[in-house]
């Protein structure tokens, strides 16, 4: 049986769901398992750079003073200074709608 939740509030869902399906504007951002969405990325933190240095690909990135931090899908490795940790469900999907409405 499939149930469908939808919620502004990604703390209370993550207990519960196995699937993610981000829509945004009538676009899919992301679909399928949660676990393996979380894998596929990384939260990065390093020095201010134009991020050439990161490898994979940078959905959205915050810079302050000498840091920047970025949320990278499918990363390769860290160059030297950079450090990462696995993302949280709801700051993947807050960078992922931040990302998609500065293109716009």
């Amino acid at each position: 049986m499939t149930v469908v939740l939808a919620s502004h509030s990604l703390g209370e869902l993550r207990d519960v769901c196995d699937h993610l399906l981000l829509l945004h504007a009538g676009q899919v951002l992301l679909n399928g398992d949660v676990e393996e969405i979380l894998d596929d990325h990384l939260d990065v933190i390093g020095p201010v750079d134009d991020g050439s240095s990161v490898t994979g690909m940078v959905i959205h990135t915050r810079r302050t003073g000498r840091q920047q931090r970025s949320l990278v899908r499918s990363p390769g490795s860290l160059p030297a200074g950079w450090e990462g940790q696995r993302p949280e469900l709801e700051g993947l999907v807050t960078d992922y709608l931040r990302a998609w409405q500065g293109s716009r």
